[in-house]
Parts: C-alpha cells; sequence; structure tokens
C-alpha cells in the first residue's frame, strides 16, 4: 500500500511544490508513459481505496462537529463559563439556580417569537458576543451591576445584560467572550416574548387620528 502513503503525503504535506492534491497525484501515476495496463489499474484501485477513506473522515468529523450540539429548554435558567478574550463561553454549573446547558451549539426550537436574556455574573465588565447558526446577534451592554443568581438576574436594574429578540424556528446558539476581566461565569435564558403593548406616544397618535376621522364624518354628514 506504498501509493496510498504517498497521496496522503502529497495531499497533506505542506511541502508539495504545486498542491494538486491526491487526484492530480493519482492522476499523474496512472498516466506515467512506461506504465503497464496491470499497474494502472493496481493505481486506480488504490486511489479509489483512498477516497473512500477520505469520504469516511469526512462523515466522521461530521458526526463529531453534531455531537456537540446540546439541545436546551426554554424558560430554564442556564449557566455558562468563560476564560480568557476570545474564548468561547462553555456549559457550567449548576449552581445559583441554574443548570448546566452542556457543551454548545445550544439547540433548540420555538413556534413564536422568543427573547434570548444573557447576564454578566459576579464580575462587572464583561462583554459578550452571542451567534446564531455562527450569525452575529451583536454584544451584550455593560451596567451597573452583575447578577449573582437567576433570582438577582429576574429582578435587578442596570444589570450589565444582552437581550436577543429569536423567530419562530431552529436556533443554534453559541456566545464567545469578546472583553472584561474574564474567567467567570453568565447566565443565561430563552423567554417567550410577551405581546407588545403600544407605546403612548403611539396610542396617542392613534387617538388623534380617530378623533380627526369622527370629526370629518360629522362635517361632511352636516354638509
Amino acid at each position: 500500500m506504498r501509493l496510498l502513503s504517498d497521496c496522503y503525503s502529497y495531499s497533506f504535506s505542506p511541502l508539495s511544490p504545486s498542491r494538486i492534491g491526491w487526484r492530480g497525484y493519482c492522476f499523474k501515476q496512472m498516466r506515467r508513459p512506461n506504465a503497464s495496463h496491470g499497474a494502472q489499474q493496481a493505481v486506480a484501485g488504490e486511489c479509489l481505496m483512498f477516497k473512500r477513506i477520505l469520504a469516511l473522515m469526512a462523515l466522521c468529523l461530521g458526526i463529531a462537529t453534531t455531537a456537540q450540539a446540546t439541545a436546551v429548554a426554554t424558560e430554564t435558567w442556564y449557566l455558562g463559563g468563560f476564560g480568557d478574550a476570545g474564548s468561547a463561553v462553555t456549559g457550567a454549573g449548576p449552581a445559583a439556580g441554574a443548570a448546566n446547558p452542556g457543551a454548545p451549539a445550544w439547540t433548540f426550537s420555538v413556534a413564536d417569537d422568543h427573547t434570548l436574556r444573557v447576564f454578566d455574573c459576579c464580575t462587572l465588565g464583561d462583554v459578550f458576543e452571542i451567534f446564531d447558526f455562527g450569525v452575529s446577534l451583536g454584544l451584550t451592554t455593560v451596567g451597573t451591576a452583575t447578577c449573582n443568581s437567576t433570582a438577582d438576574c429576574a429582578s435587578g436594574i442596570g444589570l450589565s445584560r444582552g437581550d436577543f429578540e429569536l423567530g419562530a424556528g431552529n436556533h443554534s446558539i453559541e456566545m464567545t467572550f469578546v472583553t472584561g476581566p474574564g474567567r467567570g461565569n453568565l447566565f443565561f435564558i430563552v423567554n417567550d416574548t410577551p405581546d407588545r403593548v403600544p407605546e403612548p406616544a403611539t396610542l396617542l397618535l392613534a387617538s388623534i387620528a380617530l378623533g380627526a376621522l369622527g370629526w370629518s364624518r360629522r362635517r361632511s354628514a352636516r354638509a
């Protein structure tokens, strides 16, 4: 099986001058002017075997990548941990009223609008970037306080946090620690987004519009 090792070395060695890969290498071996028909068939067979090995390696890599995703529930508090700047947030705990979410990415499906809420824990100043299927949803903000438990997160004001709106469908959440003291924890939860209540200014404009419409109709009736 010397050809297999030759193909592998030629495909992946950084010293390969042309980097044409195993396909190009096998093609060159099969087209050698002095190669007999039997030798060409042997080359073709071994290259086919190498192709199948590569396909199996890709399949195993795909399975390993998929296995890293962990399903999480909505309306449940989770605890994450992180290291230095640029590190990924991973599952931590359970502690402080929060469950361990397992390894990211954290996946779930929702039938309607939900909100992902992320809270910095314990040490003030940490900032995180949130991703959904690899697309950035934005950064958390630094407030004037952090929460040390889920109860603090639910009732605190001015906390370092981020609220990220999620539409109906499948979601795959990952988080990265961007800047701050680092080597700490965060809390997160996915909540159902309540129906939005119109702001006072919107209600005022709607009332003025309805009043004007009624006045216009009365004036038309008198005419």
